[in-house]
């Protein structure tokens, strides 16, 4: 127990001189403050250091501190997702009622990066457009294209960087 003592005791004052040395050594600048608190802590460490050891190294903070959910990262996740897109919606029902357009809903989904816009469904009331005649595709007659939208579909598809295949422009009927 002695034994342990003095080498204490020797570790402290080791510490405490190498700290009065190193300030000592350096010139009085606005650097020198810092130095003195590393010191500091440095001879704090030295002193504590036969304690650390004894603590208990679990300590249950759910005793002193009251948790009652922590969000998983999977809705946080979700939440920046929604705002993401919620953002984009709403910029491009702007851009999309200037050119004379009323906007009923728009659906944009994107990939887990975030970084591109995989579709988006745009669903366009009457009022403004005018006549509008349909094209059928194919044998399918429920799905329909309107010439008058790909004035629109080319200017969503250049300044949204998203191919004008995945822009789908549905009339409000």
């Amino acid at each position: 127990m002695i034994f342990f003592l003095k080498s204490w005791c020797e570790g402290i004052i080791v510490a405490i001189v190498i700290s009065l040395i190193i300030e000592s050594i350096l010139p009085e600048e606005k650097n020198k403050k810092y130095i003195k608190v590393v010191s500091g802590i440095y001879i704090l460490f030295v002193i504590l250091n036969p304690v650390i050891p004894k603590i208990d190294k679990e300590i249950k903070f759910d005793k002193y501190f009251k948790f009652d959910s922590v969000q998983s990262v999977a809705s946080i996740d979700d939440n920046i997702k929604s705002v993401y897109i919620k953002g984009i919606e709403e910029s491009l029902k702007e851009e999309i009622e200037k050119k004379g357009f009323i906007v009923i809903k728009i659906k944009i989904s994107v990939d887990t990066s975030y970084e591109y816009i995989n579709q988006i469904d745009i669903v366009i009331s009457k009022n403004k457009i005018g006549n509008i005649e349909p094209v059928i595709i194919g044998n399918q007659e429920n799905e329909k294209k309107y010439d008058s939208f790909l004035e629109l579909k080319n200017y969503i598809s250049e300044n949204y960087n998203i191919d004008a295949n995945k822009i789908i422009i549905k009339l409000y009927e």
